[in-house]
This record gives C-alpha cells, structure tokens and sequence, in this order.
C-alpha cells in the first residue's frame, strides 16, 4: 500500500542542531512586510493568497517575497492537509528567530579563525572558552531590565544576540538558531563553552547561581541547554556531547 503525502512528512529526518542565526541580507520594504503578516500571525500558518489581499500585492509577487524567505531561513513553508480535489495549498510561517539580529558571513569566518587561534595557543581552551563567555556575560548584564527574573533576562538576551531561545521547563533552554553555528560544529568544544559561560554568568550575577550544561546539537532543530542552581558558580567546562539516559532518555530510545 502507498504511503500518503502526510504519512511521507511523518518519516522525513529532522537535522539535529539549531539553523544558523538570521541571514545578513537587506529585506526590501515590500519583502518585510511580507515577514511582519508572518511574524504577525504568532506561528500560525498562513497562504500566500491571505497575505497578498492584506498587503495589497498580487499574489505571485507575494509567493516570491514568500520563497525568497524561505530561502534565508526566516519562513518555513510546509502543505496543508488534503481537502479533496486539486492540490495542497502551501502554507508558510516565520521561524523562530526569524527576525533576531543576523549576523554576517565574514564575522562567522573570523569566529573560525579565532577558535582555531584558542585552540593552538593555549593550555585549556574549553577554560579559556568559558572566561570568554564570562566576560560577554557581563557585558550582556548591562542591558537587563530591572524587573526581570533571571531566566527571563537570560531569554532576552539570548535572543537579542540570534540564539532564538526557547525556555521549555524552569532552567532549560532549546537555541533554536546559533550566531556561530559552523564554528560550533567543527569545535562545539570551544564555541559551547563560551555560550555556556555567558549563561552561567549572567545567572550568578542575577542571583540565582548555577551548574550549566549544554547539550550540542541534541534536538531535532536545536541544542539544549540545562542550569541546576547551586549554592556558587561552577566554572569547569561541563559540555555534554553525548547525553545519559538520565539525561535525556528520549536520545537513548532514538539510538537504540
């Protein structure tokens, strides 16, 4: 028996990992409007015929801003469910972080270089990773507002620097995008440590103190992040490549 459309979607593989941190292209002014019907929609769905007739565009116009969007990874476009005759409609929404601070090609190219440069000069680079995320971490202090808690304020800023954070339970994060992704891949090692660092920091300096661990590349479209409190900060490097069944059971099960 042939499988359905629905049931293909069902078996596609998902990448593990975050996507990269938005796109350093300039958006026309019709091409961000089509971004804001998206962004407007707070993850809902939407044909390209609903956002053409509240813009004003033609529709075709509004399928290529739409395509053009997807292409950097700011739209995802997936096919509505079959309603009898004639073919799936397409339907799009923004992605998560889709409108954060993007950062550019050449500054993910000197982050390489900068890693490789870490890991030739000098004894303990996962240390020597995490001071360096120590001392983001406190310059990213300077912009939290009074009145948030601290993983509200590890929220915001995690999202205004493109990791499009998303807080799934009391001190866990998924990053659904990474600023550093390439480097993060070939020396998660390095670059995770940092990002840890900048999480830990930011939490002793709010008052809640705790152990923080990342897990790189663990979910399908993200890398989690844990914080247990503890009484101090924890400064080893705690970098989890390969998560315990205690951990994250549901990585075991898929691996069996």
């Amino acid at each position: 028996m042939t499988n359905s459309g629905a049931d293909a979607d069902d078996s596609a593989v998902v990448a593990m990992g975050p996507l990269p941190a938005a796109v350093a292209t300039p958006l026309s002014s019709a091409r961000a409007a089509v971004l804001a019907q998206l962004a407007e929609a707070d993850g809902q769905p939407l044909r390209a015929q609903q956002i053409a007739k509240a813009l004003g565009q033609h529709v075709n116009t509004t399928r290529e801003h739409l395509e053009g969007l997807v292409a950097d990874h700011l739209a995802e476009a997936t096919t509505e469910a079959p309603r009898g005759r004639g073919r799936p409609a397409t339907l799009y929404r923004s992605m998560p972080g889709g409108q954060m601070w993007p950062i550019g090609r050449q500054y993910a190219a000197l982050a390489d270089v900068l890693v490789e440069q870490v890991l030739e000069s000098v004894d303990d680079p996962q240390q020597a990773a995490f001071r360096a995320g120590q001392r983001w971490g406190r310059k990213l202090l300077d912009g939290v507002p009074e009145d948030a808690t601290p993983q509200q304020a590890v929220d915001r800023q995690l999202a205004e620097v493109g990791f499009a954070p998303e807080r799934t339970a009391p001190g866990e994060w998924h990053l659904h995008r990474c600023p550093l992704l390439a480097a993060a891949r070939r020396h998660p090692e390095v670059v995770c440590n940092v990002h840890r660092g900048v999480v830990a920091t930011m939490l002793e300096g709010l008052g809640e103190p705790s152990e923080v661990k990342i897990f790189p590349f663990s979910e399908p479209g993200a890398c989690r992040v844990t914080a247990l409190p503890t009484p101090t900060l924890v400064t080893e490097p705690t970098l989890v490549t390969e998560p315990t069944s205690t951990d994250h059971p549901a990585e075991e099960s898929a691996s069996a």
